[in-house]
Order: C-alpha cells, then structure tokens, then sequence
C-alpha cells in the first residue's frame, strides 16, 4: 500500500531531490502525481512498492542521514 522514494545516494542527486530520499507515503498520496520519479531530465531517483513489514524493515536500516520520513516536505 506504500511507495517510497529513493535517490541514489550520491553527490549528483539534485538538492531539491534529498529530501524526499526515504519517504514513505500511500500509493494513492497526491504528492506522487507531481513527484513520481523521474521527476527532471536525467533523474536516477526511482520508488518502489512496499508493505508494513517492509516499512518496518526501512526504519531499521535507515542511514541516520536518511531516516525514513512519512510526511512530505514542504513544496515551494
């Protein structure tokens, strides 16, 4: 019933794309209609499926730089 969002985790990902890294939100969410990756020419972003059990196994291994969000941030 989740989509998250994952960024490749290096120094090309766009700043205004890190703080969506590890964001959890329902597939149904509206921010997926403008966010749903690519999202800009060249974006390596992608997201993917998953469940509470997997939600579960994403806080647990979540980088401290990367923890697992489930609100989006704010949009300009």
């Amino acid at each position: 019933p989740y989509l998250v969002y994952r960024t490749m985790r290096d120094e090309k990902v766009r700043a205004s794309h890190r703080p969506w890294d590890n964001l959890v939100l329902p597939k149904d969410h509206p921010w997926w209609d403008t966010h749903y990756p690519p999202n800009g020419w060249r974006c390596r972003c992608l997201a993917f499926a998953t469940d509470e059990r997997g939600l579960e196994q994403l806080r647990r291994a979540a980088p401290k730089d990367a923890p697992v969000r489930t609100e989006p941030p704010p949009t300009q």
